[in-house]
């Protein structure tokens, strides 16, 4: 099970969502944003930096609105 994590600005309790399928992570990340926003919202959003960490975990960072969010993989579970 893939774990996607959401942090608005500096916030530090994300929002999980967990993916039973084995998705690549950019097909994750437009599901979960359009959850949050609507697909109109997601679609305007201002990518700041993506890639993976140092860990392997794949990220997104950006902007949707006046807020910074960041999307980080979780390990995977089972």
């Amino acid at each position: 099970m893939a774990i996607i994590e959401v942090y608005q600005d500096d916030r530090d309790v994300p929002i999980r969502f967990d993916f039973p399928d084995d998705s690549d992570f950019s097909a994750r990340l437009d599901v979960v944003l359009v959850q949050l926003f609507g697909r109109q919202v997601a679609d305007s959003r201002v990518t700041r930096s993506e890639g993976e960490t140092t860990a392997g975990l794949c990220y997104w960072s950006g902007t949707i609105g006046r807020h910074t969010y960041t999307v980080i993989e979780a390990d995977s579970v089972g």
